[in-house]
């Protein structure tokens, strides 16, 4: 019964799909020099170098200067996100759906060490209105330096309510923690999007 009742919320993705008006982009596997060969798709201004187009935020949270040290995404890339303590940034369209199992990303913490970042899916039904907030992973931990976060499971909609029509996937760093978390290159499973 549930795949019947589910069926309506997954589409699944060729090399390039999109959420509305919201390119998803190709897949690729940029996660191989960390022996990741799952192939990922970027989530759309998931390396924030479109400044905050897709991009929530609130709590001081925005895009800086500085990118991941590695480039995955490319040589040319100069941004990234900044969440410090108190702040979130969530990702309008991410891209993902009940299909979708895993995300990863690069982050790093240029604040006080041990702070965790938060990973939680928000899903909003038909109006926007939020149905469920669900933290998958618990609470994730970066170091000083920039290094990809394990893989995240996701379990795209299999947590969600029935009515959810789209799904965000929300960043934070609690208050009081001290925190100054940078991450970048949020990248998402292909296999479905909304």
């Amino acid at each position: 019964m549930l795949v019947v009742a589910a069926s309506a919320f997954v589409a699944f993705a060729p090399a390039t799909a999109s959420a509305g008006l919201v390119s998803c982009g190709a897949s690729d596997q940029p996660f191989i020099p960390w022996g990741d060969y799952t192939s990922y798709m970027l989530a759309p201004n998931g390396d924030a170098e479109s400044g905050s187009q897709n991009w929530t935020f609130a709590g001081g949270a925005g895009v800086a200067s500085g990118n991941e040290t590695f480039y995955v995404e490319g040589a040319g890339d100069s941004h990234s996100v900044r969440i410090p303590a108190g702040g979130s940034a969530t990702i309008d369209h991410p891209c993902v759906t009940i299909a979708s199992l895993w995300m990863r990303f690069f982050a790093r913490n240029a604040g006080r060490a041990g702070a965790p970042l938060q990973i939680r899916l928000v899903y909003r039904g038909l109006l926007g209105t939020v149905l469920s907030i669900v933290d998958v992973n618990g609470d994730i931990q970066t170091g000083s330096a920039w290094a990809p976060v394990d893989k995240q499971l996701m379990s795209g909609g299999l947590l969600g309510p029935l009515t959810a029509t789209s799904m965000q996937i929300r960043l934070s760093v609690p208050s009081g923690s001290g925190g100054d978390i940078r991450v970048d290159d949020v990248n998402v499973d292909p296999m479905g999007h909304i």
